[in-house]
């Protein structure tokens, strides 16, 4: 895990807020069982501008969709609470969408 961590401190504009960021991916659903999927989505989206930490940090990071049941399919937001900045995750294949 520390190893996700400095990946994650050279991905944000600011090295301090890699520990608050990496706090709240572990809080996602499921993060046991996909965790190591979930942070690697969660830098992709970073890295490509998608998403800023401050949007994980204040929003959350992954969220099982109870929607989308029974694939491991999970959610977060990225420049606001809105259905246009939600982005899914599907556990199986890493893939991200909108």
């Amino acid at each position: 895990m520390r190893y996700l961590l400095l990946i994650i401190a050279s991905l944000v504009s600011s090295p301090a807020l890699a520990d608050p960021l990496m706090d709240e991916i572990k809080r996602s659903d499921d993060f046991a069982k996909y965790g190591k999927i979930q942070t690697e989505a969660l830098m992709r989206l970073i890295d490509n501008g998608t998403c800023k930490a401050e949007d994980i940090i204040s929003v959350g990071a992954w969220y099982r969709s109870t929607s989308k049941k029974p694939a491991p399919i999970f959610f977060t937001y990225c420049g606001g609470m809105t259905v246009k900045n939600r982005y899914y995750l599907d556990a199986r294949t890493g893939q991200v969408y909108q």
